[in-house]
């Protein structure tokens, strides 16, 4: 007798593939999905390859696990001192896709900081023009570690 296996995706699959898609959709209404990057992207990624090359680690704001949509053109780096040493600050903006309406004049933009090793894998998964991304914490304090995921 053979055992009919069940391929039904779960609740919390199908919730995630419920979020994944209204993610894209915010990205496509804010027209941040062409599958190609601008002029003003790479060169913002190139610069923040650059600053991560000379400056040393910085320890990331606590977050929650969450599911962001960033916008390769609207990066900024700054510099910031922390335990009396200067570091470098990456701001991404991005959008919330739980917190943005379907009215694109309701999507609210967020800056979400990271540091240099952080920004590094942000920027792989932008270079590779996935700029839906799942960011999650593990640890606490300076031995926090991000995963991020590109969904």
């Amino acid at each position: 007798m053979s055992v009919k296996q069940n391929n039904a995706p779960s609740e919390a699959e199908m919730y995630e593939y419920d979020e994944v898609a209204w993610a894209r959709e915010v990205a496509a209404r804010e027209q941040l999905n062409s599958g190609r990057l601008t002029p003003k992207a790479l060169e913002n990624l190139n610069r923040n390859a650059g600053l991560r090359r000379a400056r040393s680690k910085l320890k990331l704001k606590p977050v929650e696990e969450t599911l962001l949509i960033f916008d390769p053109e609207n990066i900024e780096a700054v510099p910031e001192s922390f335990n009396d040493k200067n570091n470098m600050l990456f701001l991404y903006e991005v959008i919330d896709p739980e917190t943005s309406g379907i009215d694109v004049k309701i999507s609210r933009r967020q800056v979400f900081p990271a540091n240099k090793d952080t920004s590094e894998i942000i920027d792989t998964h932008l270079r590779e023009c996935s700029n839906i991304l799942r960011i999650q914490k593990i640890g606490t304090g300076e031995a926090s570690q991000y995963v991020i995921t590109p969904m």
